[in-house]
């Protein structure tokens, strides 16, 4: 007597046709293989048979009673359990499980057809979700894994640098953030989700799941199959189960515009206040910051973010904070005498940065067509001014910038 322990849906399939060594259920060369879903059907096993149980805990103390059977029929027993039924059988049967010869683990892995199809996506498709765990496993295989709360300029860093693997997607939100980030990247490598509530239009969905053994089964033999019980373990049918409580995502004629509008790299002030009417903070600022290059700075631009609102300031405030850093790393500026590490000259230059904005002001595109060139000279020069300078608005200023990291060059 064999004692499979793990019960494993997508071992079923391999553990019956090993059985069959090879022949089709019917086959009168193959060898006597029968499943049995209760305890009492050993009574109707055929002697000498390999016999599959099934649902062995549904009746522990008949098992145990007459486990005579099993050697009167000189039945080869296969018992199907998981934990729990196993820590039935435990209480209930120990002296019909004493008999027990062999003890095996059934492994956890994804079924041969799901995990075809998904090598098959892998080279096709750019958006894939997989359900169960054991198939993520199989997907997360060379790819980064990220958490879908991660901030969107780190999503679109991994993005950018290679296939990802997007954990925990539970929200429209969450799910927007990877297809703005994905458009902004021109659908360069692919996004897998694992285990997704949402998904988007375009994805291919491949579960690890399989229907119930028994349900299949019993279900075949209403339909009048022979060998119904064989034929359903070796059965590709999936179980859609799960696959069927996942969401899509609702799509309307804003958010297409959006997406759109990211895709083909439309990043102006329209694209930011689209984002903000749907909701998508973080992508907004990601937008926002994305929108202040050098070619697309105009003095028109420039004195609205210095006389506007809160956003319109932090987004320029953002843009000159990684030009500061450039311009002190670079070493073409000095750092101030009173500055003890790197932050702290930050600090100091973009305070008077922000503290004198005539000098801002003072920018002519038909002099110095490339702001970001006269940015960085009046950096230099508001270094080497900068020695010893503090004011009780720095802290102030620098509230304003909430700089978030570099977003990749494309």
């Amino acid at each position: 007597m064999v004692l499979l322990r793990g019960a494993h849906p997508a071992a079923v399939r391999p553990l019956v046709e090993t059985l069959l060594e090879g022949h089709a259920p019917g086959d009168p060369e193959a060898p006597c293989v029968r499943v049995c879903f209760s305890p009492q059907e050993l009574l109707d096993a055929p002697v000498g048979a390999r016999v599959v149980l099934v649902g062995a805990e549904r009746a522990p103390e008949w098992l145990n009673i007459h486990r005579p059977v099993v050697w009167e029929r000189e039945l080869v027993l296969l018992l199907w359990v998981d934990d729990d039924a196993l820590e039935r059988l435990r209480r209930n049967a120990p002296d019909f499980l004493d008999w027990v010869s062999h003890r095996i683990e059934v492994p956890w892995f994804a079924p041969e057809k799901a995990v075809a199809e998904l090598q098959l996506a892998l080279t096709r498709v750019k958006w894939i979700a997989v359900s169960g765990e054991e198939l993520v496993v199989e997907a997360s295989r060379g790819r980064r894994e990220l958490d879908a709360n991660r901030p969107y300029d780190d999503l679109a860093a991994a993005m950018d640098s290679g296939d990802v693997l997007v954990r925990r997607v539970e929200t429209d939100d969450q799910l927007w953030r990877l297809m703005i980030a994905h458009a902004e990247l021109r659908w360069r490598h692919r996004v897998v989700l694992a285990e997704p509530k949402v998904l988007p239009p375009f994805v291919v969905l491949i579960s690890a799941g399989v229907e119930d053994w028994e349900r299949l089964a019993n279900r075949l033999e209403a339909l009048g199959m022979e060998n119904p019980r064989l034929v359903a373990a070796l059965s590709d049918s999936p179980n859609e189960a799960r696959g069927s409580r996942v969401r899509a995502l609702t799509i309307d004629d804003t958010h297409m515009e959006l997406l759109g509008r990211v895709a083909r790299e439309q990043l102006d002030d329209a694209s930011v206040s689209l984002a903000r009417d749907l909701g998508l903070a973080d992508v907004a600022d990601a937008l926002e910051l994305a929108t202040w290059s050098d070619e697309r700075i105009t003095p028109e631009r420039l004195e609205r973010s210095m006389s506007g609102g809160f956003r319109d300031r932090r987004a320029f405030a953002r843009y000159a904070l990684q030009v500061i850093v450039d311009v002190l790393l670079s070493g073409t500026a000095p750092v101030p005498s009173s500055s003890e590490d790197l932050q702290e000259s930050v600090s100091t230059v973009f305070s008077r940065l922000l503290l004198d904005p005539q000098r801002l002001r003072g920018w002519d595109p038909e002099q110095a067509p490339s702001f970001e060139r006269f940015l960085r000279e009046l950096i230099e020069d508001l270094a080497a001014e900068a020695t010893g300078f503090e004011t009780k608005n720095a802290a102030e200023a620098a509230s304003l910038s909430a700089p978030l990291p570099r977003r990749p060059s494309r």
